[in-house]
């Protein structure tokens, strides 16, 4: 399969426009070439001529506000095709095969803890991925391993820092903290890669559709968080690098990342983001899955899940 590749740029002071009828995008450092499309964040300047130009050849431009995207070129036909796997058996089979594949990553990830015992338990859930009528069917399934994943995970987790188990809204514990912050960075690279490929990232196969909620970044993330955000967050708490008085603060029963926690967890999470797998960055293993799941429901090929 062909990997998508994409022109992502951060500046201020940029200038998208078009030179004897081909688009040019000039940055401060110096010319930029685009190639399937372009990731735009920061200031600068946009020529009408070049934004029609990039819809006609249907390369994809999406811009970055804060925390806000906007997307232009081509976004109808995935929609169209979103919203037919939403409505079809389709749903269940590839929401199925994120979950396996989750769950072989969590047990990926106990094994190299030398949780053994534990890893097994995990994978005697997988035929009762495969047998679940419905999408609520399996979600209960993995809400009974994820149980025994942090349960096992506790055991690993050396004092002072405390894990009293998963806690979200406000995190009560120093691992639920780091995990939360992590999983939002995973989840703002998902939606960045679903964007850029024309997908609705609200119409996913897993977690619910609403008008809020990123449920298709939600639901690629499952395959990547034990293998990226677990395995940094509990790699860090292994080492004792993180400092329960400087890296934390406290709010009632709320614990959070303090800024000086914040960049040591974000600097392991870059680093991790970096490592290759089979020639791709586990960054780039992000923007594969997103394709693997566009081709399959619009092309009507067998989701590939992502396996450590």
């Amino acid at each position: 399969m062909s990997f998508t590749k994409f022109t992502r740029l951060l500046v201020y002071g940029y200038f998208l426009k078009l030179k004897a009828d081909k688009i040019v995008l000039i940055a401060p450092e110096g010319s930029r070439k685009i190639y399937d499309g372009l990731l735009i964040e920061g200031a600068g300047k946009l020529s009408f001529k070049a934004l029609w130009k990039m819809i006609d050849e249907g390369k994809t431009l999406v811009m970055k506000f804060g925390k806000d995207y906007t997307g232009l070129g081509g976004f109808q036909t995935p929609l169209l095709k979103q919203l037919k796997v939403y409505r079809s058996r389709r749903k269940l089979e590839i929401a199925s095969k994120i979950l396996q594949a989750s769950l072989l990553n969590k047990a990926w990830l106990l094994d190299r803890l030398e949780l053994f015992e534990e890893a097994d338990k995990l994978r005697e859930f997988l035929d009762k991925f495969v047998s679940g009528e419905k999408v609520l069917d399996l979600m209960g399934v993995e809400a009974e391993a994820t149980r025994i994943y942090y349960e096992a995970i506790r055991k690993v987790i050396p004092k002072p820092y405390v894990f009293k188990g998963r806690t979200r809204r406000p995190p009560k514990d120093h691992v639920s903290a780091a995990l939360g912050l992590a999983n939002t960075w995973l989840y703002n690279i998902c939606l960045e890669e679903i964007l850029l490929r024309k997908l609705d990232p609200r119409i996913g196969v897993l977690h619910v559709a609403t008008r809020d909620r990123i449920s298709l970044a939600l639901d690629i993330a499952e395959e990547f968080k034990p293998v990226i955000v677990d395995t940094v967050v509990i790699g860090l708490f292994k080492i004792r690098g993180f400092n329960i008085e400087t890296d934390f603060r406290y709010k009632g029963e709320s614990v959070l990342l303090s800024k000086r926690g914040s960049a040591k967890l974000e600097k392991a999470f870059k680093h991790r983001l970096n490592i290759k797998k089979e020639g791709l960055t586990l960054r780039e293993h992000i923007g594969r899955q997103v394709e693997r799941f566009l081709e399959a429901i619009t092309k009507d090929k067998p989701y590939i899940p992502f396996k450590a």
